[in-house]
């Protein structure tokens, strides 16, 4: 279990590394709608103009 536990923490820190830059960048072209969608092969950025919650 702690193998395990450990693997996520370094993979956390991974991908935080990672993000950094992306995080940045947002903040400072984005607005706050901007989302960022990111895949292997590309990488989005959608701005919300409008949104309804649906509760049923």
């Amino acid at each position: 279990m702690k193998a395990v536990k450990d693997r996520i923490t370094k993979e956390r820190e991974e991908l935080a590394l990672a993000a950094r830059p992306l995080v940045e960048w947002v903040r400072k072209n984005g607005t706050p709608h901007t989302t960022i969608l990111v895949t292997d092969t590309f990488v989005n950025v959608c701005n919300t103009e409008i949104g309804v919650p649906i509760d049923d």
